[in-house]
């Protein structure tokens, strides 16, 4: 198996290649120099031992391979972000599950909307109301 360790900005450089179908202007985009972005995604493709890209002086162009690989990492990068923000969001509390006890009683007034406005702020919180023994008597 080849090893495929990897910085994620290797691929995301791959990426902008192919968006913008020219080493340059991705690198020009990132603020970063043209051999740099060339030597990183170069070596991404030698890693693994395929070719990502043919340049001719239209530009660059993807490998029927470099294609493949692209497409599947963009899927990838758009899974790993959302990974990312979901447990950026649950340690926030901004996502998970609430769970809320109030007696019938005091069921009435701001306490009756409480739950409504919470979740129109946390729409990824799901909430759980449970009865008070005594309201279900």
């Amino acid at each position: 198996m080849p090893d495929i360790a990897l910085d994620l900005r290797f691929l995301y450089y791959a990426i902008l290649v192919a968006r913008l179908g020219s080493f340059s202007a991705a690198a020009e985009s990132l603020d970063l120099s043209y051999t740099t972005v060339n030597r990183r995604v170069s070596l991404l493709g030698r890693r693994p031992g395929f070719q990502l890209f043919e340049r001719d002086a239209t530009g660059a162009h993807l490998t029927p391979a470099g294609a493949r690989f692209v497409e599947d990492t963009e899927r990838g990068m758009t899974t790993l972000l959302r990974a990312v923000d979901s447990a950026r969001n649950f340690k926030k509390g901004a996502t998970g599950i609430l769970r809320i006890g109030i007696m019938t009683s005091l069921s009435g007034g701001f306490l009756a909307e409480l739950p409504n406005t919470f979740h129109a702020k946390y729409p990824e919180v799901r909430s759980k109301s449970a009865r008070s023994p005594r309201s279900q008597a």
